[in-house]
């Protein structure tokens, strides 16, 4: 792994000189530097990236994520002695081995002469055999690898051997240029101009390091336009060139260049070449080329219309070469619609091509392009010349989908029958439908952009709707990944969506509240909420919580709020909250009395006095013994009158001293019946026969079976919650205007449903159960005019039975039925 940058600066400021190379993924092609001691034999019009050699390990990589292709470059400024800055990259090399020097550019450190080097024979760099082959194993691909410095293709495992590679794992000695076998070198030179590629001297340097000296021997080289030769060094790669014309055949090998003698390739031809059609419409002039310069004519693909050689029609084929077909109007040998023969006489006398073919009688027959195509309509006229008219029948037309038939008539027909069914088939994709309507294609290819979103959740796919999961994210970024607060990093390559490092260091924001940090370093925008304890007073200011963690601001005893609202007769009864209470009117009930009845108005709050509306509460009435119970409203006539009557009395006793009107807890307007009789006649043989807590009820308890009973000791709450929801139900029956009212009990056992089963049996009601188990539920029906109320309830009369004190059972009941009352009216 590379070093950080860190070491590698401190190490920027020795005097020494060091061979590197930029490293990059995207590097461009390397063009090795020739060894000329000069620049004038380098190639001209050709940009080199010349290696850099300076006292640092490496320049600064390029920056920037996978995507932008933009690369800033940096620039260095070299460390060289000037003894050796007019040498040429072997001499610099040389000088650096003998010295130990050299650094490695996969792991930038030294390359000790005792150590064993792979040099790449493109870029002539230097690098530990171990490192090489570390990149060798993890970047080769099917036997082909990558050079780290000029990315040049290379095959087969790196091996040490010498420079000119005759002699593998040379031996070391303090007389030769380390690592090289001290024999000639005897590699074959390169010259940069391909037209002078054609060396076959062998350097005669001892093995060395870098590229090999130009070729100095003295060849015979011929100028560009091969006038004219002259001798020049077989290394020399600048062309030759005199003052001559050129007069090299151009690209469409008729016309010749008329430039003077230069190294480059002749220009392509300018000049046109007119062409025709072979109609004589049209006229064109194309490039001229090899392949245009011999074609004279083409075809214009307009209809040819020369006139035949009867000269009465044209000719109706598209711009063809050659000679236009004969007219065929004359050779024709039977009448229009094939049937007949055409006679001797009849022959003889049609000599011109315009004359009309003579007919028959016969109906036409010929197959027209409606109706069925395994029967198609015949033409029913009569022999005729020129194209058949369209019949009169209807065709069974089917759309293009197949799915909509319809009768047309056939000379109605104008177009290709379309439904209006939208195809909704899916798509290749898998994830869209079809839209088009009366589709007929046989397969439904998706064109649309797939736009899903990658897994770094930053780019969207670019590829044309696919089935399945997108490709991963192939975008990267060449920078270090720094943590929040800058202690740990990641180093590039990174691909697009890596998370930053995790940080076990404290989080180091700043927070509003002053509190300490209890996190650690976080790449969140915002901090997670503090949960510091602290004391704040809730929305009302009622009283002072405690143990609130820091991050919630605002706080709610659940009191009632109590501010004063608007109307300034109420105040606010929701639970504490944050202002304003409520900004509309206000809506609760007027709790001012009623001047006649005392109760509270209970119209929405209003200003000014409260209206004369009739009273809706439910008040008590009874008869005069106390017996007979029921509830009215307070605007009842009756009940009016014995208000005004008591009224009266009270004033009447106080001699009009009391101005307010008396409290009546139960209005006696109700007429005793034979029961009160009955009770009251029971009342007065127990109090002569010292009776007490007799039981004045005339009727008789009823007879609830041994299972109720049982039950009824078990589970007392669940035998009182279906003798109210039966009592109720009986009672809201009662009092309906329809005939009949229905109670649905919850999900429940077989033993619960039993008991309602027959507990709805004393009340005279009708019980249904329904769904299977375990989702079992029982119906009950109480009848208006069938259903009656027991007297007592099956846990009343198991208390009896035990000896416990009697309890009235129409007490509850009662005052359900005053509760339900109320809220009708």
């Amino acid at each position: 792994m590379p070093r950080t940058s860190r070491k590698r600066n401190n190490r920027r400021n020795e005097s020494t000189v060091r061979v590197t190379s930029n490293l990059s993924p995207n590097a461009p092609e390397f063009i090795p530097i020739a060894n000329n001691e000069t620049s004038d034999n380098q190639r001209e019009n050709v940009v080199i990236q010349s290696m850099a050699f300076f006292g640092s390990s490496s320049t600064s990589n390029s920056s920037g994520s996978h995507s932008n292709s933009n690369y800033e470059t940096t620039t260095t400024i070299s460390t060289i002695p000037d003894a050796l800055k007019n040498k040429g990259q072997r001499d610099l090399l040389i000088n650096l081995l003998n010295e130990s020097k050299v650094d490695c550019v996969i792991c930038y450190e030294r390359a000790k002469n005792v150590e064993q080097i792979w040099n790449c024979r493109n870029c002539y760099q230097i690098m530990h055999l171990k490192c090489i082959i570390v990149w060798f194993i993890k970047s080769h691909s099917n036997a082909v690898w990558r050079c780290p410095a000029c990315q040049c293709e290379m095959t087969g495992k790196p091996k040490y051997v010498c420079f000119c590679g005759t002699l593998p794992n040379p031996y070391h000695n303090n007389v030769d240029t380390p690592h090289s076998c001290g024999q000639v070198c005897g590699l074959q030179r390169k010259n940069a101009n391909s037209n002078y590629n054609d060396c076959h001297h062998k350097c005669t340097l001892l093995c060395h390091p870098g590229p090999c000296p130009q070729c100095v021997v003295q060849v015979l080289r011929s100028c560009a336009c091969g006038k004219k030769r002259e001798y020049a060094q077989c290394g020399q790669s600048n062309q030759i060139v005199c003052n001559n014309v050129c007069l090299k055949k151009l690209n469409c090998q008729i016309h010749e260049c008329q430039k003077i003698c230069h190294a480059n390739k002749c220009d392509p031809c300018n000049k046109g070449c007119p062409q025709m059609c072979y109609c004589g419409k049209s006229e064109r002039i194309v490039p001229c080329t090899s392949e245009n310069a011999m074609v004279v004519y083409y075809s214009c693909g307009n209809l040819c219309k020369k006139k035949l050689s009867c000269k009465n029609h044209l000719c109706q084929k598209l711009c063809h070469v050659g000679q236009c077909d004969p007219c065929i109007a004359l050779s024709v040998n039977r009448c229009p619609c094939g049937k007949r023969p055409l006679t001797e006489d009849e022959l003889s006398n049609r000599t011109l091509c315009i004359q009309p073919v003579p007919t028959c009688d016969q109906p036409c027959g010929k197959p027209l392009e409606c109706g069925p195509p395994e029967s198609p309509h015949l033409c029913e006229q009569t022999c005729h010349e020129g194209p058949c008219v369209r019949c009169e029948l209807k065709t069974k037309y089917v759309c293009k989908c197949g799915s909509r038939s319809k009768e047309i008539k056939c000379n109605s027909v104008t177009t290709e029958l379309t439904c209006k069914k939208k195809c909704n088939k899916m798509m290749s994709c898998g994830k869209h439908r079809c839209m088009v309507v009366c589709c007929n294609a046989q397969e439904h290819i998706c064109t649309r952009t797939c736009n899903g979103l990658l897994n770094c959740r930053q780019h969207r796919c670019d590829r044309v709707c696919h089935p399945g999961s997108c490709s991963m994210c192939y975008e990267a970024s060449f920078e270090e990944l720094y943590c929040r607060c800058g202690n740990s990093f990641i180093s590039p390559p990174i691909r697009c969506g890596t998370r930053p490092p995790l940080c076990t260091l404290p989080c180091s924001r700043e927070h509003e509240c002053g509190h300490t940090a209890t996190h650690i370093c976080h790449d969140e925008d915002e901090c997670p909420p503090c949960l510091a304890l602290t004391e704040k007073l809730c929305y009302g200011g009622h009283e002072l919580r405690f143990a609130i963690p820091c991050h919630i601001k605002n706080v709610s005893c659940g009191m009632p709020c109590g501010i004063l609202l608007p109307c300034k007769r109420h105040t606010c009864t929701k639970p504490c909250h944050a202002p304003p209470c409520d900004t509309g009117p206000c809506q609760l009930p007027c709790n001012l009395p009623k001047l006649d009845c005392s109760h509270p108005c209970s119209k929405p709050c209003h200003n000014g006095p409260c209206p004369l509306t009739a009273c809706k509460i439910m008040v008590s009435v009874s008869c005069i013994c106390g017996n007979l119970t029921e509830t009215r409203l307070c605007s009842d006539p009756k009940v009016i009158e014995y208000r005004l009557q008591v009224k009266a009395q009270s004033m009447s006793l106080l001699d009009n001293i009391v101005d307010s009107s008396p409290i009546i807890k139960s209005y006696k307007i109700l007429e005793c019946t034979t029961e009160c009789a009955k009770l009251e006649r029971n009342r007065r043989i127990a109090l002569a026969l010292q009776i007490r807590n007799p039981d004045l009820s005339p009727n008789v308890t009823p007879r609830y079976s041994d299972f109720m009973k049982d039950f009824a000791k078990k589970d007392v709450s669940f035998c009182n919650y279906v003798h109210e929801k039966l009592a109720e139900l009986v009672t809201n029956a009662k009092q309906s205007k329809q005939n009949s009212r229905s109670h649905s009990f919850e999900v429940m056992k077989y033993e619960k449903r039993k008991l309602v089963h027959e507990y709805s049996e004393h009340f005279g009601c009708e019980s249904v159960a329904y769904d299977a188990e375990p989702n079992r539920n029982v119906v009950v029906t109480a009848l208006k005019e069938k259903s009656w109320l027991p007297n007592y309830s099956v846990v009343e009369v198991v208390q009896r039975e035990s000896g416990c004190p009697r309890v009235n059972p129409f007490a509850s009941i009662q005052k359900r039925n005053t509760v339900i009352l109320n809220k009708k009216f």
